[in-house]
């Protein structure tokens, strides 16, 4: 009988590293894809909420020009009033009265009311 020589070897040495790399790349990929929608939910969310604070801001101006106007009492000719809209901002609504008595929006604007502090001195080395 003839002895044949066998050796159990494994041949996988490129594709195996091939296939290692590709599944760590999938999962680094899946990775961030979940951090990127994590963060994009967060901004929305972000969003959401400012733009409900300024349509209830735009809201408020509506009906206080109609009180204006339903009432009769002012006879300012131009009106300036802020409504709060959010934590850091004020809607800023600018309305002038016309010669039938009612006021029309000219101006609408966000202004933030956060006060920066600069500092303005410059260090001088002698």
């Amino acid at each position: 009988m003839q002895k044949s020589s066998r050796y159990n070897t494994i041949h996988g040495g490129i594709s195996l590293i091939l296939l290692t790399f590709i599944i760590l790349s999938l999962v680094s990929f899946a990775a961030l894809s979940i951090v990127s929608a994590r963060a994009d939910a967060r901004l929305t969310e972000k969003y959401k909420e400012q733009t409900q604070n300024y349509y209830s801001a735009h809201n408020q101006a509506q009906l206080f020009l109609r009180a204006l106007c339903e009432d009769g009492i002012a006879q300012d000719p131009e009106i300036t009033r802020r409504f709060p809209c959010g934590e850091h901002l004020e809607l800023v609504v600018t309305a002038v009265r016309e010669a039938d008595g009612f006021y029309r929006l000219v101006s609408e604007k966000t202004e933030s009311t956060v006060i920066y502090d600069y500092d303005s001195t410059l260090p001088v080395i002698k």
